[in-house]
């Protein structure tokens, strides 16, 4: 529903052989088209861990535009942080950006 009533939104979600939720990823059209035309190509990813039920990690990836302000760009939600949801992480991101080749990615 997100895809249909935002345009350009990319939404991705996978699952486990018992169809159990392992990731999910969500970028807005509107800041997806923004980040490609107009802001600075350094993107700042973070995680927090959740703490609730279910537990997992929500990553969250920023950049700055031109007025120094905290831009989003992308969330995923991860079951844990670990190389491999780490890595499927930025491939989605990857999908989203349009030159991957002029970027800088900063995580801790």
């Amino acid at each position: 529903m997100l895809e249909q009533s935002n345009p350009e939104t990319i939404t991705k979600i996978e699952t486990d052989s018992p169809n159990r939720f392992t990731y999910g990823f969500m970028a807005l059209g509107a800041c997806v088209e923004g980040f490609n035309t107009v802001i600075r190509s350094v993107i700042t990813i973070d995680a927090t861990h959740l703490k609730v039920k279910t537990l997992g990690v929500l990553l969250v990836s920023v950049c700055k535009d031109g007025n120094e302000m905290i831009y989003p760009l992308a969330f995923g939600f991860i079951n844990y942080e670990c190389t491999k949801s780490r890595t499927w992480f930025l491939k989605r991101l990857r999908e989203v950006i349009l030159y991957p080749e002029h970027m800088m990615i900063v995580s801790d």
